[in-house]
C-alpha cells in the first residue's frame, strides 16, 4: 500500500512535493495524529474588474443534517505497540488473529470545549462565514463538528 499513497497526478507532483503522505515514514498512525480537516489551507480563485470582484473556491462537500455537520469524533492516537504489536505476534505464529485486538488501546485525543466560527479565509482580508464549528470534550475524547444556520 506506501506504493499507492505516493502516487500523485504528474501535474500535482512538483507542487505537492512538500506533503507527507502515508508512504512516508513517520507518517501514520504511530506519529499521534490521525486525521485532519482543514480548509483554511485551500486556495480560492479571484477576479477583480473596475466594476466588481469574483471569487471561486473549491468545491466542498460535508453531509449536514438538521444543521450540523460531525467532521471527526472520537478520535485517537496509536503507538507503534498498539498496531505492530499485534500483528507481529500473529504474522510471527504467537498468536491466532484476532480484530479486536488490532488497535483496540490507543489514547484519546485531548481537546478541551470551544466553539468558534467557521470562516474561509478568501484572500489576505476577506473571509465567509459558513458557520460555527464545536469541539466537546466527552467521556470517549473529543468530538468536532460544524452547525449552519441552513438546516437542511
Amino acid at each position: 500500500l506506501p506504493e499507492m499513497f505516493k502516487e500523485r497526478p504528474a501535474k500535482w507532483r512538483v507542487q505537492s512535493a512538500h506533503l507527507k503522505d502515508y508512504g512516508s515514514p513517520g507518517v501514520g498512525m504511530s506519529n499521534g495524529g490521525g486525521w485532519g480537516f482543514e480548509w483554511n489551507t485551500l486556495f480560492a480563485l479571484q477576479q477583480e474588474s473596475d466594476k466588481d470582484r469574483f471569487f471561486k473556491i473549491p468545491q466542498m462537500a460535508v453531509p449536514v443534517k438538521g444543521g450540523k455537520a460531525v467532521l471527526a469524533t472520537h478520535g485517537r492516537s496509536y503507538e507503534d505497540k498498539d498496531v505492530y504489536g499485534p500483528l507481529e505476534q500473529v504474522l510471527s505464529g504467537q498468536k491466532a488473529l484476532n480484530a479486536d485486538e488490532i488497535m483496540s488501546g490507543g489514547t484519546a485525543f485531548d481537546c478541551r470545549s470551544s466553539k468558534g466560527d467557521a470562516s474561509f479565509r478568501l484572500n489576505k482580508k476577506d473571509t465567509v462565514s459558513l458557520g460555527s464549528l464545536h469541539t466537546t470534550k466527552t467521556s470517549n475524547g473529543c468530538q468536532w463538528m460544524m452547525t449552519t444556520g441552513n438546516k437542511s
